[in-house]
Order: C-alpha cells, then sequence, then structure tokens
C-alpha cells in the first residue's frame, strides 16, 4: 500500500501524552483526548501503521515503537511525553500461527525473565536509553474493537469524576504466612488508616466479591497467582468477575496484584484475570498486574513504595506514582528487581487522575 505524508519527524510536536493505537481505534479516543487537553496535558493519538512506516521499515516491530518513542524523548519539542497508552491486544504468536492473532494487535517485546524463560513488557518497549527504566509512564488497554475502547474512555473518565471509597481491601494467600505476612507489612508501613483496613486472608471468592462490592478506593492481593486467578484455593477468579456491582456511589476501586502472570495480556488462547476485569462493566479501569513469575521478597519494596505514592497528592496521575516506585528500585541490587521493573505494568490509563480517600472519611 502507499506510504501516507508523516509528520511525526516534525520537531517542532509535542506531548504529554501519546496514545498509540491502530487507525480503525483512534476516533473512539477523540473524548479521551479532549478531557486530557481539558485537564491541562497536550495530548496525542498516533496511528501505528504510521509509526510502523516511519521509524521501521514498515516491520510490525516493537523495535519500531520504540524507535518512535526515543525519537520523541529526543528531538520533539519540550517537555518530552511523560505518558504513554497503548491502546490494542497482544500475543507472543506474532506470526499467528495459532490463528488466534488480535485484529489490532500491538506488540510488546519479550525479555528474559528467571522462572519462565521469557514474557512481554511495555516497560522495556518505554526504556529509550538504556537504563532499564521506562522512560515514559506506560499502560494498555488490550482490547481489540472500536466499541471496547469507547466504553473505556467513558469507564475511565467516569472514575475520575467518581467520589473514593473511604476503605482499603487487603486479601492474601491464606496458604502460606509469607503471603499474609506481606499483606501485614504493606498495612503497617504504607501509611493506611488502621481503622479503614479490611484484611481478608484465605476468603473466598464470593467473600472477596461481597466486601469489593461494599466499597473500597483500593483492593491488594499478595501470594500464589496465574494468569486467571489469585491464589491456589481461588481467591478470586474469572467466575468471581460477574458478582462485582459498582452500583455504589463510589469510585471502582484501584487493583494492585502483587502476584505472578495476573497480567499477561499476550497469551494467543487464554485471556488474562485483569483483561477480564478491565472490561467488565463493573470492573475496575486500573489494575496493577505482572506478566511474569517473580519472588514476593523481591515485589514488597515495589509494593510499599506504590502504595505509599498513591495516597501521596505530589504523584496527580496513576502513572506518576508507578513511575515513581520503579525510580526507587536498585536495579544493580539483583536481577530480580531488575524483573520486577520490567514486568509489573499497568493495566489502565497512566494519565488517569488518582481518586483518593477525601480526608474527612
Amino acid at each position: 500500500q502507499p506510504l501516507r505524508a508523516s509528520t511525526l519527524r516534525d520537531t517542532t510536536n509535542q506531548a504529554d501524552l501519546l496514545i498509540i493505537a491502530a487507525d480503525p481505534l483512534l476516533a473512539s479516543l477523540d473524548p479521551l483526548i479532549a478531557a486530557r487537553e481539558a485537564q491541562g496535558l497536550s495530548a496525542r493519538a498516533i496511528s501505528l501503521g504510521e509509526i510502523y512506516d516511519e521509524f521501521g521499515q514498515g516491520q510490525t516491530s516493537p523495535t519500531s515503537i520504540t524507535n518512535f518513542l526515543r525519537y520523541t524523548q529526543e528531538n520533539w519539542a519540550d517537555p518530552a511525553p511523560r505518558y504513554l497508552l497503548l491502546v490494542g491486544d497482544g500475543t507472543y504468536d506474532y506470526r499467528n500461527h495459532l490463528g488466534t492473532r488480535p485484529r489490532y494487535h500491538l506488540p510488546s517485546p519479550l525479555v528474559e525473565v528467571t522462572h519462565s524463560g521469557e514474557t512481554v513488557s511495555d516497560a522495556h518497549m518505554a526504556d529509550t536509553d538504556g537504563d532499564f527504566y521506562p522512560n515514559l509512564a506506560v499502560g494498555r488497554w488490550p482490547v481489540d474493537s472500536p466499541t471496547a475502547v469507547a466504553q473505556l474512555v467513558e469507564r475511565t473518565l467516569a472514575y475520575e469524576q467518581t467520589p473514593a471509597d473511604g476503605r482499603s481491601l487487603f486479601t492474601a494467600d491464606g496458604t502460606s504466612p509469607e503471603f499474609t505476612g506481606m499483606a501485614d507489612y504493606l498495612i503497617e508501613n504504607s501509611g493506611l488508616s488502621p481503622d479503614q483496613t479490611i484484611k481478608l486472608y484465605g476468603a473466598t471468592s464470593e467473600e472477596v466479591a461481597t466486601e469489593w462490592n461494599t466499597g473500597a478506593w483500593l483492593v491488594s492481593y499478595v501470594g500464589h497467582g496465574s494468569l486467571d486467578l489469585w491464589g491456589k484455593d481461588n481467591v478470586f477468579n474469572l467466575d468471581a468477575i460477574s458478582l462485582l456491582d459498582q452500583s455504589t456511589n463510589t469510585a471502582a476501586p484501584l487493583v494492585l496484584q502483587f502476584t505472578c502472570l495476573t497480567g499477561f495480556f499476550a497469551h494467543p488462547e487464554q485471556v488474562s484475570i485483569s483483561e477480564q476485569l478491565i472490561q467488565s462493566e463493573d470492573g475496575p479501569v486500573l489494575l496493577v498486574a505482572a506478566t511474569s513469575l517473580t519472588l514476593s521478597s523481591q515485589q514488597q519494596p515495589f509494593a510499599r513504595d506504590l502504595i505509599l505514592n498513591l495516597q501521596n497528592p505530589e504523584y496527580e496521575r496513576v502513572g506518576d506514582a508507578l513511575q515513581a516506585a520503579k525510580q526507587k528500585l536498585n536495579l544493580d541490587l539483583n536481577f530480580g528487581l531488575r524483573e520486577i521493573n520490567d514486568t509489573f505494568g499497568l493495566i489502565g490509563d497512566p494519565s488517569a487522575l488518582i481518586v483518593r480517600p477525601s480526608n474527612e472519611q
């Protein structure tokens, strides 16, 4: 097909928020761009195909996206882009051998990890200077239709306009004191109000859903995990998502999953619990989850700092809180912390405003 004229190399370009999506998804993003600009951010939606043509010689590769992001950091007008929203589903079956590749596939690079060989890492794609930290706060909407994009735009903006519940809900896998101990540590060291913190350890999916529906601004899980569940004993699973009911007059919670694989959006034949949650009408619009297996001892400092940051008004948007928590990781200390940095990511819009409880609650 003929190449289109591109202005992506124009050095007068400037944007705080970059949104990358396939052409058929771009129009659905217009209300989000308008809302962000009304909040004072400059925002721009970029055609994925244009990036491939201009920065990858037509190659449909995550390297093409990194090349583009590097160009914006080094050559676009200041301030350089701070937030990156990737709109599109992923798969590790790039060549579509299984015939299940998403229509609007947006790739993510593979990185080597200790416990599961290779996995996808959007954070690695946003590392434009080679220091292993992402240069932009990155999030993904792993959806594959204009309708699904429009729904997430509407739900994200509605979240920002809805007051937060004052409670925090901490769930943990009850099969090991390692997990309940980490959850206790996070409650005690993250500045949360003890009388507004609910502990639910070793619970059933139904019990978790009941407390969730009662209201919480933050839901945290610590323990074993897989693509489709929290905990060896089904602390929460795909079937339980249908039990969620966001009919309270408070915002859906931020969901933090300090576990393994629940954010793995690139399986060609399975849907992760994070993907299912964010696409549920009564689910959250902001989730932190991992695409790999990591150790809870290495997750703990990151988890503590992230929860502290989410409460700190210095960090207005969720991407700011996530970036600051990652910047505190000493990647030279051990390879495991680098894996935390690479594989824990945001399912959601990194430019979303954090909805916190009011001081009166």
